[in-house]
């Protein structure tokens, strides 16, 4: 006789570790840099991936994401184009992110999400995935 499958957060894993999936926050482009929450990396690990979820596009051409710390916004993707993008994009390879050491973070490193000075249309928010090392 068979069950339905019991699915658990804290049993979600990637190659046999156990993830982290840290929700960054939705912000809106404007013509200023927005900064969202800032975040706390809970393990030593790297990210796999980072998804970015965009319900309205942005239209103006430096309409962008940023992933970093607060003192360094940039340090880990720095200003990935996402004009006339809705819906979801995802950055998994290492070409996609600054160099591939700064995917890794530390117990206790600050992760916060930034959209670059736009215009004030579109908005995105952002996920990370970070996998223990």
């Amino acid at each position: 006789m068979s069950g339905a499958p019991e699915v658990r957060t804290s049993t979600l894993q990637w190659d046999g570790k156990t993830v982290q999936v840290l929700g960054l926050g939705q912000l809106s482009h404007n013509t200023t840099l927005q900064a969202g929450t800032v975040h706390m990396a809970p393990f030593d690990g790297y990210i796999q991936e980072v998804i970015v979820s965009i319900a309205t596009a942005g239209t103006h051409a430096s309409a962008g994401v940023n992933l970093g710390s607060p003192s360094a916004q940039t340090s880990i993707l720095n200003g990935k184009n996402v004009q006339n993008l809705t819906g979801v994009v995802t950055y998994t390879q290492d070409a996609d992110f600054v160099s591939a050491a700064a995917r890794n973070v530390n117990k206790g490193d600050l992760l916060q999400f930034s959209t670059p000075a736009a215009s004030a249309v579109g908005n995105a928010a952002m996920s990370v995935v970070i996998v223990p090392r």
